[in-house]
């Protein structure tokens, strides 16, 4: 008979499993404790509750973004939106809901009261710039280059980090000297954040700035581009080197920013009411000059041997957009002039209006926000609401006027640690996770 080998049993093995649950008790109490204090910290919440000796030695609190030059760099309607829906505005925000325990018919209200109140002490500045492609394209490199996307997803497509901080809709929210500012110094809008200074010089923050912002849209007629470097012909502005980006109401040589030497391309979208034919008109003096209705070239062959552009050029046109793009190159010593004329179907010859032309098809017009203005009445009431829900705890570090409970006497089930916070308490939208985990910190 052969014999047979047999795993010999340990006397404990059916109670080995739980014998590693209770070792591992510990690790799992500890990190609930240590996500609990994360919590505590981030939230706040010593801001409102104190602290005791043992609990202060591990708290790090975190306050909430300085108030003082709100005006200059946020957008008020971005504002009134986050007061109103922290979670669903900025995903993860650290900030309470503390409007939840009103009637749902007066939290616009709320909001927008909360809202004219603080631009009434910070004076709102806030304005939309065009961003500058040229500075856009600068702008991405820095960002990719000097540790930005060592926390923030990279912008350009490559594998982000994990996990990675989010951005906001930056276009919806800043200003441009708002990020501006904030990239060269932190810490002075946010005394608690985790972004350090990166050392950036002014040129590379605004640059920076730019490609943060490059989704915002504005109504321009046109959008010139300036460009450097040796060009040997009007050819070479395709790929010549983009230093910067204007808007323009027409075509104008009075190019902001343009330099001494003029090299220009403008673009834009030239609408067309009736089908026909159009004749062009474009003369030049001392520039090199062309002009092109979706990707149709109007041009004098000669123009960059002399010092003057006379060319003229008849398309047929359907109703509707087209591309428009216009070369010009200084090559005289003398200020140069440019003049674009045009005529065809109940269009006498004239000078391409202003009104004919955009610089991005999709944008009307009538898209730019009405200027924000502070209302007395309800910057009062927010002044009010802002006492009464304690925003100064967080925002001013000012004590609460009515004392509230310190940390060790608060309850998971009750206030802002319920699971549906009283009406009179800031909403944090705890999980029951992090509920568990700030009980357990709490003892």
């Amino acid at each position: 008979m052969s014999a047979r080998l047999v795993s010999p049993r340990h006397p404990w093995s059916p109670f080995l499993p739980l014998a590693a649950l209770v070792s591992f008790l510990p690790f799992m109490h500890a990190a609930e404790e240590s996500a609990g204090l994360e919590l505590l910290g981030s939230r706040n919440c010593t801001a409102c509750h104190m602290a005791s000796e043992k609990q202060a030695v591990w708290l790090s609190p975190k306050t909430a973004p300085r108030l003082a030059e709100l005006g200059a760099r946020a957008n008020p309607e971005w504002v009134r939106r986050h007061v109103l829906a922290p979670q669903d505005v900025t995903p993860g925000t650290t900030m309470p809901d503390v409007l939840h325990g009103l009637p749902a018919s007066e939290r616009e209200a709320a909001a927008d009261a909360l809202t004219h109140f603080l631009f009434s002490t910070s004076a709102p500045k806030w304005k939309r710039i065009a961003p500058d492609k040229g500075a856009v394209a600068r702008g991405e490199s820095v960002f990719h280059r000097v540790g930005c996307v060592a926390c923030h997803a990279p912008q350009n497509g490559a594998a982000a980090v994990e996990p990675s901080v989010p951005l906001p809709r930056m276009e919806e929210k800043w200003s441009l000297d708002g990020v501006r500012r904030f990239l060269i110094d932190p810490l002075a809008s946010r005394p608690s954040g985790r972004m350090p200074a990166m050392g950036l010089t002014d040129g590379e923050a605004s640059d920076v700035a730019h490609y943060l912002l490059r989704e915002t849209r504005i109504f321009s007629p046109l959008e010139v581009a300036v460009v450097r470097g040796r060009l040997r012909s009007l050819e070479d502005l395709d790929t010549a080197e983009v230093t910067s980006t204007v808007p323009m109401q027409g075509f104008s040589l009075s190019v902001p920013g343009a330099g001494g030497r003029l090299q220009l391309r403008f673009s834009g979208w030239l609408r067309v009411d009736a089908a026909g034919d159009y004749a062009f008109h474009l003369t030049a003096t001392d520039g090199a000059s062309r002009i092109a209705l979706d990707d149709q070239w109007i041009e004098d062959e000669h123009c960059w041997d002399r010092d003057r552009t006379n060319a003229n050029g008849k398309l047929h046109l359907d109703a509707g957009w087209h591309r428009v793009k216009l070369d010009f190159v200084q090559r005289g010593s003398k200020p140069p002039t440019l003049r674009v004329e045009w005529e065809g179907p109940g269009i006498v010859r004239e000078a391409i209006p202003a009104a004919r032309l955009r610089a991005d098809r999709e944008v009307e017009p009538s898209a730019e926000p009405a200027p924000f203005v502070v209302d007395a009445a309800k910057a009062a009431r927010g002044k009010a609401l802002f006492a009464g829900l304690n925003c100064a705890a967080c925002h001013e570090g000012k004590l609460p006027a009515q004392p509230l409970p310190a940390l060790a006497a608060l309850q998971v089930t009750r206030g802002c640690l319920a699971e549906k916070p009283a009406s009179v308490a800031p909403d944090f939208h705890f999980s029951k996770e992090q509920r568990v985990a700030i009980q357990t910190v709490l003892g």
